[in-house]
């Protein structure tokens, strides 16, 4: 009996080892699947407008099965909010692991953040091009503008003669623009490179406004 209890155990084991290994194998052919289309979608907003995309002409494109597109998506706005949200929860994810950022850590922060953007250099091409989403870089921006504020103001102090919001203003778009121009150039500056470069230029920027309270 105990023999036949162990066996049966056993049986009920191996079932679901088989169970858990299709649905791991099943994740990632959904993964390679979402993959594909995001990547065919970037490439194809680079030429068109997103309302000019078919999902007929993209699924041809990624050379995936029309019925396959809707077991994941609804349409091909819905694709295009998953490709802007694994973004910004990439960018969300690299500022939340810098809870208290000091002057010390702020090149990390920038390393940080420019391996994002090289990261997802295709797709950022796509929604920060001509036939991008302005809406995907509002939200980038203020994404990335709530953290920098927050740690400006314990690092520094803003002369009384200097509006603050001008210069959040200007390191936001002065910062989103230079990244832009080197995703568009194929990152032929290496992202060591870069982040230095971003890193001294905001800095320079910042104690020419404003007063050092570190002196």
């Amino acid at each position: 009996m105990v023999v036949n209890h162990l066996k049966r155990i056993w049986s009920c084991m191996k079932k679901e080892i088989h169970i858990l290994y299709m649905n791991i194998k099943i994740d990632k052919r959904s993964q390679r699947t979402r993959e594909a289309l995001k990547k065919t979608l970037a490439q194809m907003m680079i030429k068109q407008n997103i309302n000019d995309i078919t999902i007929k002409n993209l699924v041809v494109l990624a050379n995936i099965n029309r019925s396959t597109f809707y077991l994941h998506y609804t349409d091909i706005f819905d694709l295009l909010q998953e490709m802007e949200n694994d973004i910004i929860s990439q960018i969300q994810k690299v500022l939340d692991s810098y809870p208290s950022l000091s002057r010390a850590q702020s090149y990390s922060f920038v390393t940080d953040l420019i391996s994002v953007f090289e990261a997802n250099r295709d797709s950022l091409k796509a929604l920060m091009g001509y036939h991008g989403d302005a809406f995907f870089i509002q939200r980038m921006e203020d994404v990335i503008e709530s953290k920098v504020r927050k740690q400006i103001n314990l690092i520094y102090c803003f002369n009384k003669s200097i509006a603050p919001e001008y210069v959040y203003s200007f390191l936001r778009s002065g910062c989103i623009g230079m990244l832009k121009t080197w995703i568009f150039s194929d990152c032929v500056t290496p992202p060591e490179e870069m982040a230095v470069f971003v890193y001294n230029t905001v800095h320079d920027i910042i104690t020419r406004l404003i007063e050092d309270t570190s002196k």
